[in-house]
This record gives structure tokens, C-alpha cells and sequence, in this order.
């Protein structure tokens, strides 16, 4: 069960949830993208409340973008394919769709892989695909779940860069769980720190970091020290 107050992210800024395992951070995910239903409380979106114990808008009118764990590609479908479904494709031509394709996948250097199917990709290229798929979409949040998990220390480098040049450059807001307090502190503009199912501190990376409220938070976050 999850007790949470607040918690906001801004379309302009990258907020990392972090925990150890089984704290909740996945069904908080899970809420957002209306996977889940709260049982008290609402969750808003852009200013509209899209979820609350007896009301909540479908996952795909919530302009939100969830990337799951195990990245849950399709395998019977090419790397075109994917972002072909999530495509408005009933509003746009043949020309629109492929350059709408194309710029996708020119966004997580994927271009030129049109044809491949997830088991011809790297582990790394396997991760930028479901990331194109979530932002073909065109979200104004992107949600993240262990996005670095399964990862080399290069290519958790390398995914590091994207999403941050991916919230620069189509403004959007991302939130991210993790239990590895270096990929939080490379990633985050804000830091979430859960136990038990609760936010228990919340505020920006230096503030979390230099002024850990409790015991837990400060033997969390000297892991990285």
C-alpha cells in the first residue's frame, strides 16, 4: 500500500524516485499511468485530475508514456512497426508517417534499423527502442521504470545523455525510478526518496542530498559516498 502526500513533476525537469526494492516506486508508476486505480486521493496531470477512487481517465488520454522494466517489445514486430503503432496513423499520410518514423528514431539513433526485429537488437538498442515507442507518442511525461538496470556501465552512460538531451529538446517532464543512488544523482533535478510506500523526502538533488532528513535517507544516499 502506498501513503503518498505530494509529489509534482514539472514538464521541464527529471525527478527520480528512489528506494529499495518492494517500497512501492512501480505501483507510484503505475498510478501515474493508470495502470492502477488510489484507493484515496487524486492524481493530476496538467492541471486535470485524471484518477481518484472512483474515477479515472484511460492510460492513453493521459499524455503520459510509461517504459516498463522489461521494455515489453513486441517480437513479432520491427523496430518500424513499433513506433508505427503508436502513431496518430488515421490523421497523417504515407510521406508524414515515415518522417514522423524517421525522427524518432534519428532521436535515439535508430535510424537505420527500421527493419529489425528486438531479438536482432543489443540490449542497448532494445532500451531505445521502447523509449522511441513512449515518445512517438509525443507524452509531456515520460515515465521511467529501472531504465538502467539490464545495462553496461557505457551504455547506462550513453542512455544517460539521451534522456537528458530528450528533456531539453521536447520539453518534456520525465520521472524515473531507481534504487542506484549514482543513477539518481547523474539524472535527477529532484529526488524522491520512498520507504514502505511513502515519500518521506522530497525537494531538490542538493537539498536530498546535503540535508537527508532521517537515518534511512542518509544511509540511502551513502551509498554513493
Amino acid at each position: 500500500a502506498l501513503d503518498i502526500t505530494t509529489c509534482v513533476c514539472r514538464s521541464d525537469e527529471v525527478v527520480v524516485i528512489v528506494g529499495s526494492s518492494g517500497c512501492g516506486k512501480t505501483t507510484l508508476l503505475r498510478l501515474i499511468a493508470g495502470l492502477e486505480t488510489p484507493d484515496a486521493g487524486q492524481i493530476e496531470i496538467e492541471n486535470t485530475v485524471v484518477s481518484t477512487s472512483c474515477f479515472s481517465i484511460e492510460p492513453h488520454k493521459r499524455q503520459v508514456a510509461l517504459v516498463f522494466q522489461d521494455l515489453a517489445l513486441w517480437p513479432h514486430m520491427t523496430v518500424k512497426e513499433h513506433i508505427e503503432f503508436v502513431l496518430p496513423v488515421k490523421k497523417l499520410g504515407k510521406d508524414d508517417i515515415r518522417l514522423a518514423i524517421k525522427s524518432v528514431l534519428n532521436d535515439v539513433n535508430l535510424w537505420g534499423y527500421e527493419t529489425r526485429y528486438p531479438y536482432e537488437l543489443s540490449g542497448g538498442e532494445q532500451q531505445r527502442l521502447a523509449i522511441a515507442r513512449a515518445i512517438a507518442s509525443k507524452p509531456r511525461y515520460l515515465l521511467l521504470d529501472e531504465p538502467f538496470s539490464s545495462l553496461d556501465s557505457i551504455l547506462k552512460e550513453n542512455l544517460l545523455k539521451l534522456m537528458l538531451r530528450l528533456k531539453e529538446e521536447k520539453a518534456m517532464g520525465i520521472i524515473c525510478v531507481t534504487h542506484n543512488i549514482d543513477e539518481a544523482n547523474g539524472l535527477a533535478d529532484r529526488l524522491a526518496v520512498m520507504q514502505n510506500g511513502r515519500i518521506i523526502q522530497f525537494g531538490s538533488k542538493g537539498e536530498v542530498m546535503n540535508n537527508p532528513q532521517n537515518e534511512f535517507v542518509d544511509s540511502l544516499l551513502k551509498l554513493r559516498r
